[in-house]
């Protein structure tokens, strides 16, 4: 029961420590104690967390569903299970966030 423990704890000192840079960013001049972050941070640091996310989905979860030590029916839900997560993830950013290009030449 400690392996679980210690990768829990080394997972939320990595949290902490993505947030403790945000105290590290420049001061807003304009609006007191608040932060400014420029664009540019903000899609890398975004960017990063999700590459992130989906790096530790594939690498340590898409093996386990495709291991064959388990009944062909459990084989089958997992399959399912994740191409249904693909499709409702693709559905997901289609309909919720709309492409830049959208955003750009959009009259507001």
């Amino acid at each position: 029961w400690y392996l679980p423990l210690i990768l829990s704890t080394m997972a939320g000192m990595s949290t902490c420590l993505g947030a403790a840079i945000v105290f590290f960013l420049p001061r807003s001049k304009h609006r007191k104690g608040f932060v400014e972050v420029s664009p540019v941070t903000m899609c890398f640091s975004l960017s990063l967390a999700g590459s992130v996310m989906i790096t530790i989905s594939l690498i340590s979860l898409l093996p386990q569903c495709f291991t064959r030590d388990t009944t062909s029916i459990q084989y089958i839900t997992r399959i399912t299970s994740i191409l249904l997560g693909c499709a409702l993830y693709k559905i997901f950013v289609r309909c919720a966030f709309p492409e830049p290009e959208e955003l750009l030449f959009s009259k507001v």
